[in-house]
This record gives structure tokens, C-alpha cells and sequence, in this order.
């Protein structure tokens, strides 16, 4: 990713969008949808599973759908920490390194330009969340 800052900046901004776009892209009505669907269908399965396994005696407790909500939890905020972490990174790199370059570098004000941007995106991918919520 240093190389792609110093010498190919427009490849280095390409990886941070992908990055923040991603957690937009799960974010959008559709898809989060789906993606809560699929949630639902697993930790149902998880809660036929656990009254199977519980019918024989009140000693046989599991916890199967508790702990598949707490995964999914910490999934969806390990996904956009790591997201936040990897933009917040690189656009402070590209931001030092392009302040610093001589005002007539064409990449200068393409660049700063984009880190803006990017940084506004970012702020509303870490306000909105990312959270699979719609359990029953």
C-alpha cells in the first residue's frame, strides 16, 4: 500500500473506497435484508437444535443461539472497526504525503481532493454501524 501512496496514488485510493464501500454496500436496504434473513434462518436452526438437545433432561443447557447473537455482533464490529482502521490509515498517509509535494504535482490536488471525500464517507460508514439486527 506504501508503494500505491507514492507512486500509483489513484490505486491507493481505489483499495481505501473498496474498503468503505463495502460496509455501505452491506448497509443497503437489500442487502441487509438478506443478510438478516440468513441470520435468522441459522440462529433458528440454532434454537431447534438446542430443544433437541435439551428434551432429554433439564442438565443438557446450551446457550447456542445466545452465543450465535454475540457472534454475529462482534463480526459485524470487528468488520467495520477494521474498515475504519484501514481508511483512517492510508487517508492519513496520502493526506502527509501529498500535503508535502510541490503545489505543481498534477497528483497533489487530485488526490487531496479525494482524501476529503473519502474521509466523509468513512465518518458516515462508522455513524451508521453495521448492525444485523431482526432477531425473534
Amino acid at each position: 500500500m506504501e508503494t500505491a501512496v507514492n507512486d500509483s496514488p489513484s490505486t491507493a485510493i481505489s483499495f481505501i473506497r473498496r474498503a468503505i464501500a463495502v460496509i455501505h454496500y452491506l448497509n443497503s436496504p437489500i442487502v441487509m435484508s438478506r443478510l438478516q434473513q440468513i441470520c435468522n434462518l441459522v440462529r433458528e436452526q440454532l434454537v431447534i437444535i438446542k430443544d433437541i438437545w435439551e428434551a432429554p433432561g433439564p442438565n443438557r443447557k446450551v446457550q447456542l443461539s445466545n452465543s450465535w447473537d454475540e457472534f454475529i455482533e462482534s463480526q459485524m464490529k470487528k468488520m467495520l472497526n477494521g474498515a475504519n482502521a484501514f481508511a483512517i490509515q492510508w487517508l492519513k498517509r496520502l493526506e502527509d504525503v501529498y500535503e508535502l509535494r510541490h503545489d505543481t504535482d498534477p497528483d497533489k490536488g487530485f488526490v487531496l481532493l479525494r482524501v476529503k471525500v473519502l474521509e466523509v464517507h468513512r465518518i458516515d460508514m462508522l455513524q451508521t454501524g453495521l448492525y444485523v439486527g431482526g432477531y425473534p
